[in-house]
């Protein structure tokens, strides 16, 4: 990757709409986060054989859109 398996998988999520499970065309944090939480471990342990897993601590602003697909 360019970037580390977080900041990768929130560009793959964005940036090719992968995140946006509703298929509203707006990707809201909850959103992504429910991407996140799959695609980075698989990434990290397809390559480093490791377990990473990302964490959403504050859910209060999870239905908040984050991002709009053109």
């Amino acid at each position: 990757w360019e970037n580390g398996a977080f900041t990768e998988g929130i560009v793959k999520g964005l940036k090719y709409g992968e995140a946006d499970s509703d298929e509203n065309k707006i990707v809201t944090i909850k959103e992504l986060y429910q991407f996140l939480s799959i695609e980075v471990p698989t990434m990290v342990n397809k390559v480093k054989g490791k377990v990473q897993r990302p964490a959403m601590p504050k859910k209060d602003l999870e239905n908040l859109g984050i991002f709009v697909i053109p």
